[in-house]
């Protein structure tokens, strides 16, 4: 599942292609995401994986570890 979150990530924002995305990735931090950054990964992780991430999960993911773990938990 880390690589397509991967995939959603880099094919979602913007950032260097270089970039070393795993499960202890901070998403805002590590990869320095605006606010409508994160909305636009929000819904292609939701599309994609065809689950609903409430608000107040989203404040809850902070590791691109978090976010499998939350998919996991919804399907």
């Amino acid at each position: 599942m880390i690589e397509k979150i991967k995939c959603l990530i880099f094919e979602t924002v913007n950032i260097d292609k270089s970039t070393t995305i795993n499960e202890d990735t901070v998403i805002l931090r590590d990869l320095n995401l605006d606010s409508l950054e994160l909305v636009s990964l929000v819904c292609a992780v939701e599309d994609e994986f065809d689950v609903e991430i409430p608000d107040k999960d989203i404040k809850k993911i902070i590791t691109v570890g978090d976010l499998i773990s939350f998919i996991k938990s919804q399907q």
